[in-house]
């Protein structure tokens, strides 16, 4: 199995992965010949292999269950890692360039060319660095939209962190005060955002910029769910945490603790 993406990468925090043509399996390639769920380029997430079918025949796994080997992680780097300490945390990766290598032995010209540019435009984040992302580059407008959950923290600097939310309709954030800034965008639905008492209507494409110590409150005043992403400046949540509802929210008294993403 190849990540080809960040996004892919995000997908493997997850102790357990089902594979499915949308989303994670999205754009694998069957034998030589590219299925209808993927382009000539290798537009994919990650990308399956099968012994038994081919370089990358990922439709035979459709539905299959993966699950994080501890044994087989500590072969890899050293000792036994979860899989969201590895895509999150800095890790020894000896085993990375023998992977890679043996990819490429089974590979036509053409495609180990492919594969090649992949690891030297990407891969080697890892394998020289231990690094598995400097930064964060992703689709968050996407990323946002598809969010199903009240609170995700997805990436967290030592200034900044950023955090995908969705609230349910007539749902609010709750009013609150923070000693830090605070950005909003709106993605999808309509809403009203209250500083200080000042309350205006907002929906997909709106901005709002929270200064440090004002009162606000983020309300869903429709009938869909409101999806956006925030900006704490500096960070203000655990990172990586997730609260997957208001009450989740409420119950943990998690906060920043010092730790960021890399």
């Amino acid at each position: 199995m190849l990540v080809m993406s960040e996004r892919g990468a995000e997908k493997l925090r997850a102790s357990k992965l089902t594979l499915r043509a949308e989303g994670s399996g999205r754009g694998c390639l069957v034998g030589r010949t590219a299925t209808a769920q993927t382009d000539a380029q290798i537009h994919a997430d990650i990308l399956w292999w099968s012994r038994s079918q081919g370089l990358f025949a990922g439709v035979a796994q459709e539905g299959a269950t993966l699950r994080e080997d501890l044994d087989d992680n500590a072969t890899l780097y050293g000792k036994k890692l979860e899989n969201s300490e590895i895509v999150t945390k800095r890790a020894s990766t000896q085993g990375c360039r023998e992977i890679a290598r043996a990819a490429e032995s089974v590979l036509r010209p053409g495609d180990a060319r492919t594969i090649r540019t992949w690891r030297h435009e990407s891969a080697r984040r890892v394998c020289d660095k231990g690094v598995v992302m400097k930064g964060f580059v992703q689709d968050i407008e996407d990323l946002a939209v598809k969010n199903d959950e009240f609170r995700r923290v997805l990436y967290t600097a030592k200034h900044c962190q950023l955090v995908v939310m969705a609230l349910k309709p007539k749902e609010e954030i709750g009013a609150e005060v923070h000693t830090l800034d605070q950005f909003f965008r709106v993605e999808a639905g309509t809403g009203e955002a209250i500083l200080d008492g000042v309350r205006t209507a907002i929906r997909a494409g709106f901005a709002v910029v929270v200064p440090a110590g004002a009162t606000h409150n983020i309300i869903n005043t429709g009938t869909s769910p409101l999806k956006l992403y925030t900006l704490y400046a500096p960070p203000n949540h655990r990172d990586g945490v997730v609260h997957e509802t208001r009450d989740d929210a409420e119950a943990d008294s998690e906060h920043f603790d010092g730790k960021t993403t890399e």
